[in-house]
């Protein structure tokens, strides 16, 4: 248990700095103002962060999934009454063994695991992809809005100018 522990650590450590899915903003040549809103969105909302965290981790999940196990290496003593250094011929029910041990897995089992890692990176890229093509809907949304309300400040501005001139008309006339 300790060791799958320090192993979810070592592989969560591996990932970091945390990558991205490499989703390239697609924006209209004629608005730069966008592009660089687009691409400030992308890199600092928080949002995107733990998916692209989780990324990570599945890539170096998947670059680790088909490697061999590692080796074992055990050491054991057992029923030492005396204090050591002992010599095990010399005291009944003393004894020390030593042992190394590799398991070995087909290559079709460890083919198979990275192709399922390298699959369930996929899916993750393709999720953060998705989340980024959202933000990136929802910035241009918000841009194009402000556009359209900045415009139409000019208009009402002219308007109400209007309606002055009509009221002053309006009482000269009366």
């Amino acid at each position: 248990i300790l060791m799958d522990d320090v192993d979810c650590l070592l592989v969560k450590l591996h990932a970091l700095p945390a990558e991205t899915s490499g989703t390239e903003p697609v924006v209209h040549p004629f608005d730069p103002e966008l592009g660089r809103l687009l691409d400030i969105a992308l890199r600092n909302n928080p949002q995107l962060d733990v998916p692209r965290s989780e990324l990570a981790v599945l890539a170096a999940r998947t670059r680790q999934a088909g490697a061999a196990l590692d080796p074992m290496l055990s050491f054991e003593l057992m029923d030492t009454p005396a204090p050591l250094p002992v010599r095990p011929g010399n005291i009944e029910g003393t004894g020390a063994s030593l042992g190394i041990e590799q398991e070995f897995q087909s290559y079709g089992k460890r083919g198979l695991k990275r192709k399922i890692a390298s699959v369930d990176e996929a899916l993750k890229e393709l999720d953060l992809a998705q989340m980024e093509q959202d933000l990136m809907l929802e910035v241009a949304n918000a841009y194009y809005d402000l556009l359209r309300a900045a415009a139409k400040h000019p208009a009402l501005e002219d308007n109400l100018e209007l309606m002055r001139i009509l009221a002053e008309t309006g009482e000269r006339r009366l």
